[in-house]
């Protein structure tokens, strides 16, 4: 069944996009912050932490709030109203 013109979704490259503007910002301040707290832990542990702090964070909050701020973009492509 194909969606209705409603329903279409944004092209994967924008949707990809939108994720690595919500994810990129908040792991690079949570490396920052948290430095100091993991000086000297494993790789796989640095990277566990940071996931089970961003994960939800970036599925919870940044991606649809950046979903909402850029929906005509991903959407139609361009900042006019359709």
């Amino acid at each position: 069944m194909k969606p209705s013109p409603k329903e279409e979704k944004a092209p994967r490259y924008r949707f990809a996009v939108i994720v690595w503007l919500a994810i990129y910002p908040a792991v690079t301040l949570a490396q920052w912050l948290l430095e100091p707290v993991m000086t000297g832990w494993p790789i796989p542990l640095k990277t566990l932490l940071i996931s089970v702090i961003e994960i939800p964070y970036a599925v919870f909050f940044a991606i649809p709030l950046l979903q909402n701020w850029f929906s005509e973009w991903l959407k139609h492509g361009s900042w006019e109203d359709s």
